[in-house]
């Protein structure tokens, strides 16, 4: 029996070659694209208060924006979204912060590898002394807003400040009346309340604030 060669032919397309034909003004003349105008509201402080004046970095007014220093902020809103109870959960919702409270013991905050007395604690601007003598357990409702400065800033608050500073911000009298209240319930007896009001006194521009808060627990 005699084999016969197989060949196998594969089918062949052919595609034309379209060249385009670009004129000569058209490659130096740059596309123009039709303008967009993208506008929302502004977003409250506590997301993110780049336009707030951080008083714990600088003396001459700067923004936290324009302010060439590591400086959080946390603001009553966010304490109050967040359900920080204290300073001491306050401090440690803004990064690169670590603090707590051991038992019958005083708060204690550290950041970047500084802890103890090298962490300054100052109400209002003012230095509380040494952290282990004026660091206490302070209610959240009572701040308006806890300032932040990580790193060295011996030359804002003088000598020990190495790691950084911690500033409550107490809420301050306004022109106008005003009034707040918070109230919560947890397990194992826990409530918190407080109660605040402030406004003018007379019309010789003396005004008033007025905060109290009560937290207590069985657990």
């Amino acid at each position: 029996m005699k084999r016969l060669p197989f060949f196998a032919l594969a089918p062949c397309l052919l595609i034309p070659t379209v060249r385009a034909e670009i004129s000569p003004d058209a490659k130096d003349s740059p596309v123009q694209l039709d303008q967009v105008d993208v506008t929302a509201d502004k977003e409250n402080n506590f997301s993110l208060p780049l336009d707030a004046v951080v008083n714990s970095g600088s003396r001459l007014g700067l923004t936290n924006r324009e302010l060439p220093a590591s400086v959080s902020i946390i603001t009553q809103e966010m304490m109050q979204l967040r359900g920080l109870r204290t300073a001491v959960e306050a401090v440690e919702a803004a990064v690169g912060m670590t603090g707590g409270t051991q038992f019958g013991s005083i708060p204690n905050y550290s950041t970047r590898g500084f802890g103890g007395n090298n962490v300054t604690i100052l109400r209002d601007g003012i230095r509380q002394n040494t952290a282990s003598q004026s660091s206490r357990t302070v209610d959240s409702f009572v701040l308006d807003r806890i300032e932040i400065l990580k790193g060295p800033d011996g030359l804002m608050f003088g000598e020990g400040a190495i790691g950084g500073a911690v500033n409550y911000i107490s809420k301050s009298p306004q022109a106008a009346a005003d009034g707040d209240a918070i109230a919560s319930l947890g397990p194992w007896g826990s409530y918190r309340v407080g109660i605040g009001a402030g406004g003018p006194i007379s019309r010789s521009g003396v005004n008033y604030r007025a905060d109290y808060a009560h937290n207590e627990t069985n657990g």
